[in-house]
């Protein structure tokens, strides 16, 4: 794993990196993409409808799994067709490259082109495709480890939880909040 401080950002590694990366760990679909303006990488990984994360936001993932743990944490989840991966709908979790201490070779251009740079910047690192594509891994591992674990089966009825007060609404939420009551005792 490579990290790039700016201080030695010359050899621009990033030019010599693809912008798209798609593979498969076992039943996850795994991806790394670039920013299209500011450059950094972005990792993502795709669960297919039968996952409990199947439609469900970053921000809920992130409450009910809080021991995940990729670069900046979850930042993204959404549906996308990847005309790559066999699995033509997979819904995807991810991260991105693009927080305070990651330099963004985009955003620094861009900051040089208005005749503005920071010397805020000199403490940032540049996160390669290799660490990306580690943090991508690592998040699949963390995802099997949690189906394997009674979290899991919290995180997963709460998740059926949500889904279903937003098909049927209010009074599946109250019949429900019973349910989680009698889980948590």
């Amino acid at each position: 794993m490579e990290l790039i401080t700016n201080n030695t950002v010359t050899d621009k590694l990033w030019e010599n990196e693809p912008d798209f990366l798609d593979w498969i760990d076992g039943e996850y679909g795994c991806r790394i993409i670039r920013h299209p303006h500011f450059k950094h990488l972005c990792g993502y990984v795709g669960v297919n409808k039968d996952h409990v994360l199947y439609g469900m936001s970053y921000d809920s993932i992130n409450d009910l799994y809080p021991d995940l743990n990729v670069h900046g944490g979850l930042t993204y989840s959404d549906l996308f067709i990847s005309e790559e991966l066999p699995t033509s709908e997979l819904w995807w979790i991810g991260f991105d490259c693009g927080h305070c201490h990651d330099f963004q070779p985009g955003y620094i251009e861009l900051l040089k082109n208005r005749g503005v740079i920071s010397l805020a910047m000199s403490d940032t690192v540049y996160r390669t495709i290799d660490y990306v594509k580690e943090n991508v891994t690592k998040l699949v591992k963390q995802l099997r480890e949690s189906e394997d674990s009674v979290s899991f089966m919290v995180g997963y009825t709460k998740g059926l939880i949500t889904k279903l007060k937003d098909d049927v609404g209010d009074r599946a939420l109250t019949v429900c909040k019973l349910v989680m009551k009698e889980l948590d005792e």
